[in-house]
């Protein structure tokens, strides 16, 4: 989110890819889901294992980065270009060293199910981080946690 609004307040135009969709994972989400899980396997150990964290739903890294510019400007944030000044990118016609999936979605269902959680959308979440960063308490990104 950082990296976009520099951007975002640097640049006249900004291309972004929108064939790589995904969900973004805010550190607040994985310190607490992490701590939540240690806590709940310390009394039933029988929950090892390997599971995926991630906010529910996904967006594309060109809707990624027009919520976070739609975000900016609700908070009076200035940035140098119009919305129609943010093109769309395919991945092939922006090569970088490091291939990208064009799918990296995850189920956390099994995560869920077995610590008796419910993870929030990304869009949720990227508005919360967004807005109130310095005060946002982690354990609101989960609902009906069992602390």
């Amino acid at each position: 989110m950082k990296t976009m609004l520099r951007l975002g307040r640097e640049r006249s135009s900004l291309a972004i890819v929108d064939d790589q969709v995904g969900a973004p994972t805010p550190a607040r989400l994985i310190a607490d889901v992490t701590l939540h899980a240690w806590q709940v396997y310390r009394s039933r150990p029988e929950l090892t294992g390997l599971y995926h964290l991630a906010p529910r739903g996904f967006l594309s890294w060109y809707d990624f980065a027009r919520e976070i510019f739609r975000l900016a400007r609700l908070d009076g944030l200035p940035l140098m270009f119009c919305d129609d000044q943010l093109p769309r990118l395919a991945t092939k016609d922006y090569p970088t060293p490091a291939k990208r999936p064009s799918n990296s979605r995850l189920s956390v269902s099994r995560l869920e199910n077995a610590f008796d959680i419910l993870i929030d959308q990304v869009l949720q979440l990227i508005k919360d981080t967004a807005l109130i960063p310095s005060t946002f308490t982690a354990r609101a990104y989960i609902r009906n946690m069992h602390l």
